[in-house]
């Protein structure tokens, strides 16, 4: 999901690096070592086999295919780090609301947060084009 730089402060970058380097580049949910900058989404394959062997199977998805069979599908950007704002807003950047995390670990502390917001957007836009509607949590207790 593309952010919305324009919500974030201009030093951003600065804040979200070095949140990532006191990190030490790893994920502080999971443990997962991410890619430091200067190695690509191209050499992560090499990388964790240099550095981190261990973790060089979650770098793949493993799929079955009917005509080729077993299929795996490097995803480098699992070893992608982040820095996440735990309340949800890119405004807040005081340390203790901020996290370095992968880019999995991130999709997962989104996503309930997306949900609900995704549900407010549905009802904003039902309503704007006419659509009721109802408050199911008021119904027969008044």
């Amino acid at each position: 999901m593309p952010i919305d730089l324009s919500l974030y402060p201009k030093n951003w970058n600065q804040i979200a690096n070095s949140i990532k380097n006191s990190a030490n580049w790893t994920c502080e949910w999971c443990n997962k070592p991410c890619r430091p900058p200067g190695v690509s989404q191209k050499d992560t394959e090499q990388w964790l086999k240099d550095n981190h062997p261990e973790w060089l199977p979650h770098l793949y998805k493993i799929v079955e295919d009917y005509e080729q069979g077993i299929i795996k599908i490097a995803k480098p950007q699992r070893f992608t780090l982040t820095t996440a704002h735990l309340d949800h807003n890119p405004a807040n950047c005081e340390a203790d609301n901020l996290r370095a995390l992968c880019s999995v670990c991130h999709l997962k502390l989104d996503r309930d947060d997306w949900n609900r917001t995704q549900k407010v957007r549905r009802m904003k836009l039902w309503e704007k084009h006419g659509q009721l509607t109802l408050d199911f949590g008021s119904i027969g207790g008044t």
